[in-house]
């Protein structure tokens, strides 16, 4: 299994190719700040008897804190809100859900800081370890090798079990030496505003990931430190994504192609659900069966590619053996990390299924063929522009939604040299396939 990472200006992107395809994708907004490592100094602007709960002013926007949410400290001084937090009290507060429509964001006092091989739990004492790890001797040895400041407890995750103990003690150094500085910024601030916990890691997929790959390819030097630490092999790649850019490409589209080009299935993402319709051609030798088999299977494939949540139709060719291919659906879920419940198929011979959401889907994050979100449209810029530098001016081409997006946005900017602004030639191009090319005028020298 090969980890291919792309960093840039725009977008972080995290691939897993295995024989020569992708198999699971992670994007991330370079920069983008993780909202579980922000925590908020709030004020309690009012107590709810009724509801046993309290509103919070986080300055720019409140919150709701319920007596549930408080931590156990809080809770041995009473049953209810009133007799736990007092109005005008001053509280650092971690988000546990975003607003949603008409609700409000709902804080916690439970604050949990995720590392990649535990969770640090300030406010809680204790020390769980993974279900997964059913080795005594392995639990014993964990639970004996952390010491904890008092009050405060850690979830140790499936992965600490293969780590050395220096790594994991290491970690949790840093998540209370990064909780503690936060703790001391909020007892000097006055004012209410979000701080962030600087713990310098990165996310817990990715050391899941590390730990099966053979080979980590990546344009940042400064990956080498974790194929060192995992012992696995590096490689440093101008563009890392190249041998599996037919994949990435394919997830922007609504048709996918599956059984040499014998079927393929519609993946509609819509507001409310997601379909997917599934297609035999008139050519295709394969049977009804075989096609509808492989498509649920790439179905549930790029449902975790795009990272697409929340509930998902499918509509198979043979609705009357959409029973076997609902075991198929069932099976397909244990390589997904989020969790899914499959039901069905329903009368009409429709599979059914939730997936948890978690984060923006590729949809949302990177936008469509015709609209690309700004943040795609600089990333595809700036990785056109490693093959090629100006410095007399440029030559643009490429798909027009990408081109026209760029063109409102004056972010490209900073990543050619002023002198080469007014010598910046755009050519939108209709072509079946999406692309932005990048041409040099006149010489030929890196930016």
């Amino acid at each position: 299994m090969k980890l291919r990472i792309d960093r840039s200006q725009a977008l972080t992107i995290y691939a897993v190719e295995q024989d020569g395809k992708l198999t699971d994708l992670q994007v991330w907004e370079t920069g983008e700040e993780d909202p579980r490592y922000q925590l908020h100094v709030a004020r309690v602007k009012k107590v709810l008897p009724a509801v046993n709960g309290s509103i919070l002013d986080l300055g720019d926007r409140e919150a709701y804190l319920s007596w549930a949410d408080l931590d156990p400290a809080r809770k041995e001084r009473g049953k209810t809100i009133a007799a736990c937090v007092d109005v005008e009290e001053r509280l650092l507060v971690q988000i546990r859900r975003a607003e949603s429509g008409e609700k409000a964001d709902k804080a916690t006092l439970r604050i949990a800081l995720p590392g990649a091989f535990m969770v640090y739990l300030p406010n809680e004492a204790g020390i769980s370890i993974s279900t997964k790890i059913r080795n005594p001797e392995m639990r014993a040895a964990l639970e004996s090798s952390l010491v904890c400041p008092e009050g405060s407890g850690v979830i140790l995750r499936t992965l600490a079990a293969d780590a050395c103990r220096e790594q994991v003690e290491n970690e949790l150094a840093g998540l209370i030496r990064a909780y503690e500085s936060v703790v001391e910024e909020a007892k000097k601030t006055k004012s209410l505003r979000s701080i962030l916990v600087e713990v310098d890691s990165e996310p817990s997929f990715f050391s899941r990931w590390l730990k099966q790959a053979d080979q980590l390819i990546s344009n940042d030097p400064e990956d080498q430190i974790w194929a060192k630490a995992w012992n696995i092999d590096f490689a440093q790649s101008e563009n890392p994504l190249d041998p599996c850019w037919q994949d990435w490409l394919g997830l922007r589209k609504i048709a996918v192609s599956i059984s040499d080009h014998q079927g393929e299935i519609l993946l509609e993402e819509l507001e409310t659900l997601t379909a997917i319709d599934v297609n035999r051609r008139g050519s295709a030798k394969a049977s009804i069966a075989t096609i509808d088999t492989l498509a649920v299977r790439e179905a549930m494939r790029q449902l975790r590619l795009r990272n697409i949540g929340g509930m998902v139709v499918m509509d198979v060719i043979d609705k009357r053996k959409a029973k076997r291919t609902t075991r198929e659906v069932t099976a397909a879920r244990i390589t997904d990390s989020h969790p899914i419940k499959v039901y069905g198929p329903s009368g009409m011979g429709l599979i059914e299924l939730i997936r948890t959401k978690r984060g923006a889907s590729m949809k949302q994050l990177l936008g469509s063929y015709d609209a690309p979100t700004v943040v795609y449209a600089l990333w595809r810029f700036g990785l056109a522009l490693r093959q090629v530098g100006c410095s007399s001016g440029v030559r643009i081409q490429g798909n027009p939604g990408l081109i026209n997006q760029l063109r409102r946005e004056n972010a490209w900017k900073t990543w050619v040299k002023p002198s080469c602004w007014k010598q910046v030639v755009w050519e939108p191009l209709d072509q079946e396939e999406e692309f932005l090319r990048i041409l040099p005028i006149l010489t030929k020298t890196r930016v």
